[in-house]
Formats: structure tokens, sequence, C-alpha cells
């Protein structure tokens, strides 16, 4: 019974005693971790244990110098070393820096105030003995920093071209050597990602596989997202633009007469797709010449980037001016029109709708043109003019020519 009572007993006690000496060990190990660690704390701490300690513990203590002690020997000691030859000084510096760099240090400064110019003699001769034994590494150093600097200076050339000018001079230079497969990789991994997959989405097919191949993988990632989102968005916007075609023409205005909806890249892709006629009709509303200015560059350059040469820019130009000139032409006839007795007019009307005769014909390079029928001019010029006039025009015409005409007026 009294040994079960025993081992209760020291069960209990022994997480007591583990608790105890924790408790104890955790200060001694942080005074004695300062101790080794802080000089002046090590001091400190010699000359108070000297002084509290009994007996030989307290003389142990009392036998170690102090700083002052310690700063003077040091002082002796680059005395002395002040008057070794060189070579011998540098070996002695040597094994001392090899073992403790602060002291090094602390010798070099009292070195100097002894003899400044055999201390430089000797710096310089350490020196140049870490450069030696570094040389590869430092050669190294030597030609990531030009080939990092070669990055630099290329990535700034290729930014300051447009798309289609860097593509080009990418595969000039390589095509040339003068770009070679190691460095053009690493152009693309530094360039932001949306260039990148521009760049890379018009480049040939043997550079960019090439160029893939060494790409860092979460960069050639981040690249094929921005190329797909790209895609998908090309395609959203060749939606847009069947959508576009039979959109009323003041709508139309308002969403791509300027770069309020979508930006001047985006407008390019969508003028791609538009009939040409149509396109005209929105640029001839447009008063605003810097944004047709950056349109018709922004096309030219896409027309590059895809290697095309339909000239859809110069085409445009010509198509706006067409219609440009047309409603000159439809202002002036309404002007005609609303002098007109309303006998005269309704019977001019009558007459412009019984034929399917062309007003005029504008032929464009490739086969385009943009054609005017006298029906079309008759019913652009009836929106130019007054409700009330139209109005009376319509009682003045055979009930079937008037519903029909109504219909047209406003189906645009």
């Amino acid at each position: 019974m009294a040994s079960s009572e025993d081992a209760k007993k020291n069960g209990i006690m022994k997480p007591i005693i583990i608790i105890i000496v924790t408790f104890l060990m955790v200060p001694l190990l942080t005074v004695g971790i300062i101790y080794y660690a802080d000089e002046n704390f090590r001091y400190k701490a010699d000359e108070t244990l000297s002084n509290y300690l009994p007996g030989k513990l307290g003389d142990v203590f009392a036998k170690k110098p102090t700083k002052e002690e310690k700063d003077l020997l040091k002082i002796q000691i680059a005395k002395k070393y002040a008057t070794y030859e060189d070579h011998r000084l540098v070996d002695k510096l040597k094994i001392i820096k090899s073992k403790d760099e602060s002291l090094f240090n602390e010798f070099m400064i009292l070195l100097n105030r002894e003899n400044p110019s055999k201390t430089a003699r000797v710096q310089e001769t350490l020196r140049l003995g870490e450069l030696k034994s570094d040389i590869y590494q430092q050669l190294l150093t030597e030609i990531n920093v030009e080939q990092e600097e070669t990055v630099d200076s290329l990535i700034e050339y290729y930014s300051s071209l447009n798309t289609n000018g860097a593509i080009k001079e990418i595969e000039r230079t390589f095509n040339s050597g003068e770009l070679s497969i190691e460095l053009l990789p690493l152009v693309f991994d530094k360039l932001p990602v949306e260039q990148s997959a521009l760049f890379l989405e018009g480049l040939n097919q043997e550079i960019k596989d090439k160029v893939e191949a060494r790409l860092i993988p979460s960069k050639k990632a981040e690249i094929e997202k921005v190329i797909e989102s790209n895609r998908l968005r090309n395609q959203e916007l060749a939606s847009l633009a069947e959508v576009y075609k039979e959109t009323p023409l003041e709508e139309l205005v308002q969403k791509i007469g300027s770069a309020d909806q979508y930006n001047i890249s985006e407008l390019a892709k969508l003028y791609q797709k538009l009939p040409i006629g149509l396109a005209g009709e929105v640029l001839a509303r447009v008063e605003d010449q810097e944004f047709i200015g950056n349109l018709y560059k922004a096309i030219t350059e896409l027309e590059n980037l895809n290697t095309e040469t339909s000239g859809l820019s110069n085409h445009l130009a010509a198509s706006a001016l067409i219609q440009q000139e047309y409603e000159k032409k439809l202002q002036e006839l309404a002007q005609v029109y609303e002098k007109l007795p309303i006998i005269e007019l309704a019977s001019l009307v009558n007459e412009m709708l019984q034929t399917e005769r062309t007003y005029k014909r504008h032929q464009l390079p490739e086969g385009t043109e943009i054609i005017f029928t006298q029906e079309q001019l008759v019913v652009d010029v009836l929106r130019r003019l007054k409700p009330t006039l139209v109005a009376k025009l319509m009682e003045e015409l055979e009930t079937s020519k008037s519903v029909e005409l109504s219909k047209k007026l406003v189906t645009k």
C-alpha cells in the first residue's frame, strides 16, 4: 500500500520538477546568450560576478581581462603588426578575418592610425586577393548584369514601336543573328504580359515555338490566358458587328462614333466587320477628327499585323466623304422641296417612287460599291422636312404609296 502511495507521489512530483527546472533554465539560457552576444554586457557581468561570487569561482571572473585591458592589448598588437613586412601582415590579417571579421575590422582601424600608407597597401592586396579567388563569380556577375542591361534596352526599344513594327524588328534581328534564342525569351519574360501576348501572337510560328519552349512556365501560362481572352473577345466583337448592321444609325453613332464604349483597338476590329457604306455613314457624322485619325491608324496597324493589305482606312475615308457629300445634297434638296407647292411636291415624290433607278453609284477599290437609289434619296430628303409638311404630302399621295412611304420613313 505504502509502495503505491510513493509511486503516486513520484508521479506528481516529476511534472512539478520539470516545470521548476524549465522556469530556471529559460532565464539562465537567455542570460547566457546575451553574455556571449553582447561584449559590453559580458564585461559588466564579469566585473559583477568577480565581486559577488565567493572564493575561486569569483577569481575565475576576476582574472578575465576588462574591456579597457582588451582594447589596450589590441593597440599593442596593432603597433607590433605595423612593423611587419607587407606580405607577413597580409597573412596575419587573412587568418584573423577568417576567424573573426569584427576583430579584423578593428585591427584595420588601429593599423590605419599607426601607418596609413602601409594599411592602404595591405587593404589593396587583400582586395585583389579576394577578387582573384572569386574571379569566376565576378565574371558571371558581370555577364548577368550586361545581359540584364541588354534585355532592358530591348524592351524599351520594342515598346517605343507599334505592335507590328516591334514584331517585324524581333523577326529581323532574330533571323540576322543579332538577337539570340537565349536572349529573346528573357525579353518576353520581362515584358508586361499583355504586350508579350500581342508580340507572341504576331511572330511567325517557328520563332513563336522556340520562345514558348523557353519561357518561364508561370509567364507562359499568363500569356496563354491573355491570348485565349483576346480570342474570345474577338469572337464577341464579330457578333456585335452583326448586330450593329441592323442598328439605327443615330444609335450606332453613339456606340461606335467615339472611344467611350470600346477602346480604339476594339473599334478597329468592329469597323473591319461592318459594311463600308454603313461605316462611312457613321464616320460622316463624327466631328472628332483626332478620334477618326486614331481609328484609321489602329485599322492600318491591325491589317499589317494580320498581313492584310485591303487599305480599309482609305476606303473608310472615301466612304465618309461620299456620305458627307450625300448629306450636303439632301440638305439642299430639302430646302428646295420645302418651297414647292404641295401638289408639285406630291407629283415629284410619286414619280421618284415609281422607279428603282440609281441616283448615284460610287466605285471603291476591290469591287466595293456605294449606291444611292432615287427612292432612297427621296426618303432621306423627306426625313429632313418639317413633320407638318410631310403629313400634308401624305394626304396628296395615293393610299398605297402613302402607307409604303410611311413605313420607309420609320424603318431607318
